[in-house]
């Protein structure tokens, strides 16, 4: 990726995670008020998507650091998994909130299933390329 790309996702990803802040200082967050029985309901729903976006965002970001692939993504999970705690925590202020450990739980394998999903990727990519060099 040239630099214009990646400083475009950091940003994205700054913006992302700005965006998960503001949800979490909402006494009252936007969505329906769906719930399931037990201790799933539609807010862990809406934790796993947004933290498989934010996971993407800094798989990619993190990617583009001259690591190995492994760490990096690593690295992202980390990154993401300590934000998702933080981001619980300051939720915990906010009148009508609070701190949940499923919430988080259900960001982890947000995070998680993002970087998953990029190392799927990029070793499907890698075995297409290596199938095309050695047909040559």
């Amino acid at each position: 990726m040239n630099r214009d790309h990646v400083l475009m996702i950091r940003v994205l990803t700054l913006i992302y995670g700005a965006g998960i802040f503001l949800l979490s200082a909402m006494s009252v967050p936007p969505g329906p008020e769906t719930t399931l029985p037990g201790v799933l309901g539609w807010d862990k729903f809406q934790h796993f998507i947004l933290y498989l976006g934010f996971g993407i965002l800094l798989g990619i970001s993190f990617l583009e650091f001259e690591i190995d692939r492994h760490a990096a993504l690593f690295f992202a999970w980390m990154s993401g998994a300590l934000y998702a705690v933080l981001d619980e925590v300051h939720q915990s202020f906010v009148p009508a909130r609070e701190f949940s450990f499923f919430d988080i739980a259900a960001d982890w394998i947000g995070i998680g299933l993002a970087v998953v999903l990029i190392l799927i990727i990029i070793t499907a990519l890698e075995c297409r390329e290596y199938r095309k060099q050695r047909s040559h």
